[in-house]
């Protein structure tokens, strides 16, 4: 489909507003009481040219019809022919029927791209054009989109009554898919695929199933093999995340972790599955896909309860991360940019540099080193990182009693109570500030590549703070959460109580950035365990 030069549409809108401006110059001159002067008569003898003259450029204007591929009538909107397919897009994503990233137009089968004209002006015997609106599958979206780039458009949520629930947050829409699945057993996680088309959750009934977005089936159940009674009644699959590229799923369990394939259900390798072996309470994947870091309670004598590096294609143990605190790993992440990882154990936080972790295709000779330095450590017990080299850590105040265990005094210690540092890992670990909270703090969460950080603590509600001096910038609502995701746009929050439901009402809800209103609240049945979105 041929263009119509840019510079002629200009020319076109500017005519158009110049001879609108005349006319309700003319109008305002009408509606006075007052004689008018000689020049203000001359100007109301051109109304009727100027009239003409607008309606000659109307004339450019076409009805368009937007139809689905089965054929059904969605919209008809009447917009100039030098209109393009994204203005159509924001007409329509302005009415709930479409988003700018997950939905694309075809004229005569043919995609439009975002600036094709969606009518040639010498096109002048059709008075209508047809449109089809489709939805992008993963296959189409373009390489260089990335997440952060493509629409929020739902919300997953899983509950201890087993519910998983989907809501679709786009304009005028609240509808809600429920899978069924799970019976009398809390989901423990849940999270989307890469590409948008499948949801991966997991449950205290030891297992974790893949569902389609589109149809709502479980397609594969990844289960967990069976051990001991007193084992499977106690322990669930408290983690299960997809490998960045989707290809992959990693569910922590009892005696470790398993790695599967995204499209079978068979265990393609384990790791650290031995007798003294560890429960899986969390792993991560790096950002590249290439090993894999779980947190729990490692029981293996000679590793002394210490968080150990796997590749991910083998299973292989090829790191030992050693830390001077006995205590289990109780969490632990990667930064956005894949530089820094983080575990957690006790009040205590340590951060690796994570380029001196062994990469999966290094030779292997069955020992495995520990000689992984630490970068940062601190006596906190919530961190964060930012995909700018910065690192939010939030310290309590210890009971009366409570020592170090051993940490070394020259660690970066934070002061005793409730607050919250910034540091620049990139500058020397240099703090940039320190703020005191009234209340304990329970989360900390920065917005995807965005310069702010959302606190939550135990009694007041959550608050946005500027990374760079501290400062709240806005609150959310008037009680406080305990739980908090951002969408990965970083344009949307979700806020829920879990099992700290002390507020009759809301048990999820949703809220814009920009303007701090809350967009959408859900009820379900249960407390709220774990949310993703979309």
């Amino acid at each position: 489909m041929e263009s119509v030069s840019a510079q002629l549409r200009t020319e076109q809108m500017k005519e158009r507003m110049r001879l609108q401006k005349k006319l309700r110059e003319i109008a305002k001159l009408e509606a006075q009481e007052v004689p008018l002067q000689t020049n203000q008569l001359a100007k109301i003898a051109q109304k009727q040219e100027l009239q003409d003259a607008l309606a000659a450029l109307s004339s450019s204007a076409t009805q368009i019809k937007v139809i689905t591929a089965s054929g059904n009538v969605v919209a008809s909107i009447q917009m100039e022919r030098s209109s393009t397919a994204l203005d159509l897009l924001k007409v329509l994503a302005a009415k709930g029927l479409a988003t700018l990233h997950r939905d694309q137009l075809l004229h005569k089968t043919v995609a439009l791209k975002p600036n094709d004209i969606l009518q040639q002006s010498d096109e002048i015997a059709d008075t209508s054009i047809e449109v089809t609106l489709v939805r992008l599958t993963a296959a189409s979206y373009p390489r260089h989109m990335m997440r952060s780039q493509i629409a929020t458009s739902y919300l997953a949520t899983g509950t201890s009554e087993g519910n998983v629930s989907l809501w679709d947050l786009r304009p005028g829409s609240n509808g809600k898919i429920s899978f069924e699945g799970y019976i009398d057993a809390a989901v423990t996680c849940l999270e989307f695929s890469p590409d948008g088309n499948t949801l991966l959750t997991a449950s205290q009934k030891r297992t974790a199933k893949l569902w389609s977005i589109e149809s709502y089936e479980c397609l594969r159940t990844f289960a967990v093999p069976a051990h001991t009674v007193d084992l499977d009644e106690i322990y669930g699959v408290y983690t299960a995340e997809f490998s960045p590229d989707g290809t992959r799923v990693v569910v922590g369990e009892i005696p470790g972790v398993s790695v599967y394939p995204n499209r079978e259900s068979r265990r393609m390798n384990p790791c650290y599955e031995v007798d003294d072996g560890m429960s899986g309470h969390g792993a991560t994947w790096s950002p590249a896909g290439d090993i894999i870091v779980p947190a729990g309670d490692f029981l293996a004598k000679e590793y002394g309860n210490q968080p150990l590096v796997f590749c991910a294609q083998t299973g292989t143990a090829l790191q030992h991360l050693h830390f001077e605190v006995f205590a289990d790993c109780g969490g632990l992440s990667f930064s956005p940019d894949g530089r820094f990882l983080w575990t957690v154990a006790e009040d205590y936080v340590c951060i690796w540099w994570s380029s001196n972790t062994p990469e999966s295709n290094l030779p292997h000779d069955g020992s495995v080193t520990s000689d992984t330095p630490i970068l940062f450590q601190s006596r906190s017990y919530l961190v964060d990182f930012s995909s700018a080299g910065l690192c939010a850590l939030a310290a309590r105040k210890l009971p009366r009693g409570r020592t170090n265990r051993g940490l070394p005094q020259a660690v970066s210690d934070l002061e005793n109570g409730n607050e919250i540092s910034m540091v620049d890992l990139d500058n020397d670990q240099e703090t940039i500030w320190t703020r005191p909270v009234d209340s304990p703090v329970v989360s900390l969460k920065f917005q995807p590549h965005g310069s702010t950080l959302m606190v939550l603590t135990v009694d007041q509600p959550p608050c946005l703070w500027n990374v760079t001096d501290g400062v709240c910038l806005r609150a959310f609502g008037e009680h406080p959460s305990r739980r908090v995701i951002w969408s990965p746009d970083g344009t949307l929050l979700a806020f829920w109580n879990a099992f700290w439901n002390d507020y009759d009402g809301v048990v999820i809800s949703v809220w814009n950035i920009e303007d701090g209103a809350c967009l959408h609240t859900f009820e379900e049945v249960g407390d709220v365990t774990c949310a993703s979105f979309w």
